[in-house]
C-alpha cells in the first residue's frame, strides 16, 4: 500500500492548487485541522480536489469547526482541552456562513463555518456532510 502526502503551511495566498495526484486513485483523503485554516474559495477548490482524486465508493476525513444553532460565548473549560474558551468564539463574519475569531491575522489562523455554508462548500465537491460530533 502506498502513502502519498501532501503538507500545505497557513498561506497569505491563495491556496488553490491542483494535487499533484491521478483522478480517481485514492481511496482514503483525511484533512484534519485543514479546512479550519481555509477561506470558502479555498475550501470549496480542496473539496473539488478532494473528490476528484476518489476511487468510487471512497471517503473523506476532514475536521472543521462547525458554529451551531447554540452558538454563544462560552466561559466553561472544554473537556477536550483547556484553552480559554472564549478565544474559539467565531464571531467576526467573512461573509456567506463563514466567520473568524476577534484575534486571528490573518483570517485563516482559525475559521468557522455555519452548517449550511459547511453542506455548500461539501456540495461543491459532491459530498455529503455528515456530524461527527453531536
Amino acid at each position: 500500500m502506498g502513502l502519498q502526502m501532501i503538507s500545505a503551511r497557513v498561506r497569505r495566498r491563495p491556496l488553490l492548487l491542483t494535487w499533484p495526484i491521478e483522478d480517481d486513485s485514492t481511496d482514503l483523503v483525511t484533512a484534519l485541522s485543514v479546512w479550519t485554516h481555509l477561506l470558502e474559495e479555498e475550501a470549496r477548490a480542496s473539496f473539488s480536489e478532494a473528490f476528484r482524486l476518489l476511487r468510487p465508493g471512497g471517503h473523506a476525513v476532514v475536521s472543521v469547526f462547525v458554529r451551531d444553532e447554540g452558538h454563544a460565548p462560552d466561559t466553561a473549560v472544554s473537556r477536550y482541552h483547556q484553552a480559554d474558551p472564549r478565544r474559539w468564539q467565531f464571531d467576526e463574519p467573512l461573509g456567506n456562513g463563514w466567520f473568524t475569531t476577534t484575534w486571528a491575522a490573518p483570517p485563516e489562523l482559525a475559521i468557522g463555518i455555519d452548517r449550511e455554508a459547511l453542506c455548500g462548500a461539501a456540495e461543491t465537491g459532491c459530498f455529503l456532510a455528515v456530524p461527527a460530533v453531536k
